[in-house]
């Protein structure tokens, strides 16, 4: 017969308590269904985590998602469709919208004429200043000979 010590019985006591907290224990407690993220009557919820909405549902609001312009202000289609009446707050045309690549490089290069720096050379479109120093000259002093081992 297998001896045990008190240190074995501590640990399967304590591994066998932590495996009835972790995972039989929120198995035994009943869920409630989450009503804050389906406010609309024709969304159904679905397994954990996924939603199913009708064909008329998501064509109507799939069509106020393309008027509003949301996938260039970096919405996207299932973020709107989750909560619609969030990003649907009426006139947003006068939202300004993100620069094109092109206006991006032109306010770049304005910034840098402003801040005096266009003259400096660019890596990867970031001014960088060139590090003047040379290497410290050697002299006869400084060349090292490798003596022979006796």
């Amino acid at each position: 017969m297998t001896r045990y010590d008190d240190w074995d019985l501590f640990g399967l006591l304590f591994y066998s308590v932590l495996l009835v907290v972790l995972v039989v224990a929120p198995l035994l407690i009943p869920r409630k269904p989450r009503t804050d993220v389906l406010p609309a009557a024709d969304r159904s919820a679905t397994t954990e985590g996924t939603q199913r909405w009708s064909d008329a549902y998501v064509e109507h609001w799939a069509q106020r998602y393309l008027d509003n312009g949301l996938s260039i202000r970096g919405v996207t289609l299932m973020q709107f469709l989750a909560n619609p009446r969030r990003y649907d707050n009426g006139d947003q045309s006068l939202d300004p919208l993100p620069l094109l690549g092109a206006q991006r490089r032109v306010q770049r290069r304005l910034l840098m004429a402003e801040l005096g720096i266009e003259h400096l050379p660019q890596r990867n479109g970031v001014p960088f200043e060139a590090l003047k120093h040379h290497r410290h000259p050697r002299t006869a002093a400084a060349h090292f000979v490798r003596r022979a081992r006796a």
